[in-house]
């Protein structure tokens, strides 16, 4: 993702917006940049998105609709910038089905006709298929990408995460031991919140 300044956008996001916040690096010093284009900015924080074309543009279905067909000036600023996308991601993928699936997944056929039909388009999510195999899950999610992305999205290409136990079952404390530390600990927060004087040690000189 890292290139020189100036080059275009090569990535893009749709999604929820509150996770993509600015690292602590600086501005002017982030080894990629990126910068919000939602609807939400003011005019000048758009001027200068325009103007300067990060690494990555978070947005979302609504307004990507309209960078791809509105006429003002910073839009058609975004769009010529986009011009060497690479990347478009779309997160919270198990949220687009029905109507709001169908309108995002010809969206996303229109942005790659318009601007590169080599796009790569990648799904997110962190509540996808959670029954079966994990052959089966990455079968089911690939079929879900492929059908949204209009391309052969083959499961090997799946990225998923399964928990695993690092402690060792027999070495569990007896389920009774544990239920009776619970039950200490929690007469013990009852009692210091039911008579609060009692839970603190007396003051330096009190009579």
């Amino acid at each position: 993702m890292r290139r020189h300044r100036g080059a275009g956008q090569r990535a893009g996001i749709v999604g929820p917006l509150k996770k993509y916040l600015q690292l602590g690096y600086g501005y002017g010093r982030e080894p990629v940049t990126f910068a919000r284009y939602t609807g939400q900015e003011s005019n000048e924080e758009r001027e200068r998105t325009a103007r300067n074309p990060p690494d990555i543009l978070p947005t979302n279905y609504v307004i990507l609709e309209l960078i791809m067909t509105r006429f003002l000036e910073t839009d058609k600023a975004v769009r010529n910038h986009a011009a060497g996308l690479r990347f478009l991601v779309l997160d919270d993928l198990h949220t687009y089905r029905g109507r709001q699936g169908a309108d995002v997944a010809m969206l996303f056929r229109r942005v790659r006709e318009r601007i590169n039909e080599r796009l790569l388009c990648i799904g997110t999510s962190a509540a996808m298929a959670s029954e079966g195999s994990a052959e089966a899950r990455n079968a089911a999610v690939a079929g879900i990408e492929s059908r949204l992305f209009d391309a052969a999205v083959d499961r090997g290409n799946v990225v998923s995460e399964t928990l695993r136990r690092v402690t060792d079952r027999e070495a569990d404390a007896d389920r009774a031991d544990l239920v009776r530390h619970r039950a200490r600990r929690s007469g013990d927060r009852w009692r210091r919140c039911a008579h609060p004087a009692r839970a603190r040690p007396p003051s330096p000189g009190a009579g």
